[in-house]
């Protein structure tokens, strides 16, 4: 009997609901927006759910960032069940003002600003784009303006409407105006059309808290003045007393290492390292053997598609693409004659694999995705031209002047063996014209015998069978270039 109870004790235990703890939430976004901070925030608002107080303290320090990142943070902190509460610390400017409108509250620090939220093009490493089509920038604020008033129309909060669209369209004059209901906060063609519906001195312009031509921004005071904010704070122990929450222990939910790496290898950087890596691998392409460069190289570009991955941009299908490129490439250099139509998609399908891997969608449906659809394309465009512009120059003049590198392409592949085994390089042992024929079979690179000695070879881009007659038409660091010589 006493064993029978101690049983049901302990099962009544075990499936008893756990009370949720006693705590709140606070993590933080510095810097511009970034892909990293997106699983940042995912953990924190899961962990602030399973708090009593499911709040959760966002400390805002942020000029703004891509606006498809905004989204998916805004919709993060509008969580069903979740009380968020944004603390801006310094400034929340451009994207980060709308992650202020999606927070159940606002807090500021006594100098923090809030506003000018004008979508703008950015190219990586050239900076603004300020020649865009008239057409494309109405449609981005148009976008903007009702991103933002959506945001907005959450809160029981007077003029915060106008104040939100005032943040992004400077076509918006702001004004204060005395009604007989109140002072109120609203836009300076809603004031002309109450002016004229109540009659003369029913309302009265006491402010224009910003003219048609500028774009909004709020100071600290500005901002609890006309009602954006809830109140200025000068700590956390104060945010947390005005929320009648003070006491509750501080849970601090910070970036993991994977997040940090997501955040340094975003934006320009990831592009370049990209661009450098392709750069390598097509400069090992160019040299017998495979060695440092094409280490490198796959280093480099790895990494950039990990980061990928762990930013939620690319998944398995973008790697699939990348390897079935890599394999048609190598079937068309090793298996096919000549490079047709199996190395041509090959190389496209690497080309989309790389391209989605930089994409959150598969096809853009807002103007927000076209964007940034545009913008990828723009990077790999860029990137590729100054690869086109890199490769010539290197490995015709810089590179074979680089005693390291010399060192490396002669110990990987060397360039010359002669029947004693000896090494030495081509332009002692070979003129252009010579002739010879292929000792293996070059899809483009191999093995030609010139003089019977062995020397590494390519081809000018034709294929060309063991056994074929062959000519010298230029002598290289490491190795020879020859075409057929069949027919002539």
């Amino acid at each position: 009997m006493f064993e029978s109870l101690v049983f049901c004790a302990g099962l009544w235990a075990a499936t008893a609901p756990v009370e949720p703890e006693d705590g709140v939430v606070f993590t933080s976004i510095t810097g511009s927006l970034e892909e990293g901070m997106i699983p940042t925030l995912q953990r924190a608002v899961r962990r602030a759910k399973e708090l009593r107080s499911a709040t959760l303290v966002l400390e805002l320090d942020t000029p703004g960032g891509a606006v498809d990142i905004m989204g998916q943070l805004g919709d993060l902190l509008r969580t069903p069940g979740l009380h968020s509460i944004a603390y801006v610390t310094r400034e929340a400017g451009s994207a980060g003002a709308y992650l202020v409108l999606s927070c159940d509250k606002v807090f500021t620090a006594e100098h923090a600003a809030i506003g000018s939220a004008q979508p703008v093009a950015v190219i990586p490493g050239l900076g603004l784009v300020t020649d865009l089509d008239p057409g494309i920038v109405e449609k981005q604020v148009s976008f903007l303006r009702a991103k933002f008033r959506d945001a907005a129309q959450a809160h029981d909060k007077p003029g915060l409407e106008a104040i939100a669209q005032a943040f992004v369209d400077r076509n918006i004059g702001l004004v204060l105006a005395a009604t007989p209901t109140g002072d109120r906060v609203m836009n300076a063609i809603e004031f002309e059309d109450l002016a004229r519906q109540m009659g003369p001195g029913q309302a009265r312009l006491l402010k224009t808290i910003c003219p048609e031509g500028n774009l909004l921004a709020l100071s600290a005071a500005e901002a609890f003045e006309y009602g954006l904010s809830d109140g200025i704070v000068t700590s956390r122990d104060e945010l947390l007393e005005a929320v009648k929450l003070a006491g509750t222990p501080i849970v601090e939910v910070q970036a993991s290492w994977s997040e940090r790496f997501v955040n340094q290898l975003g934006g320009v950087v990831g592009y370049v390292l990209f661009g450098l890596g392709a750069l390598l691998l097509l400069l090992e392409l160019k040299s017998p053997g495979f060695g440092l460069l094409g280490i490198a190289g796959i280093t480099l570009v790895g990494a950039v598609f990990f980061r990928n991955y762990l930013a939620g941009l690319a998944d398995l299908p973008e790697l699939l693409l990348i390897i079935l490129g890599v394999v048609l490439v190598a079937v068309e250099l090793f298996v096919l004659p000549g490079f047709g139509i199996a190395g041509f998609l090959g190389l496209a399908c690497i080309a989309l694999g790389a391209i989605f891997s930089f994409l959150p969608f598969l096809f853009p449906q807002s103007p927000s995705e076209s964007n940034t659809l545009r913008d990828v394309l723009g990077n790999f465009g860029g990137m590729l031209v100054a690869m086109v512009a890199a490769i010539f120059p290197l490995t015709r003049w810089i590179l074979p002047r680089l005693p390291w590198y010399r060192r490396m392409t002669l110990a990987g592949a060397p360039s010359v063996v002669g029947t004693t085994g000896a090494l030495a390089e081509p332009s002692v042992a070979t003129n252009v014209g010579d002739r010879g024929v292929a000792f293996t079979t070059l899809r483009p690179a191999g093995k030609v015998e010139l003089a019977g000695a062995l020397f590494d070879a390519r081809s000018d881009g034709a294929y060309i069978e063991r056994g074929d007659p062959i000519v010298v038409v230029s002598v290289e660091h490491n190795h020879v270039v020859v075409r057929s010589a069949e027919g002539s």
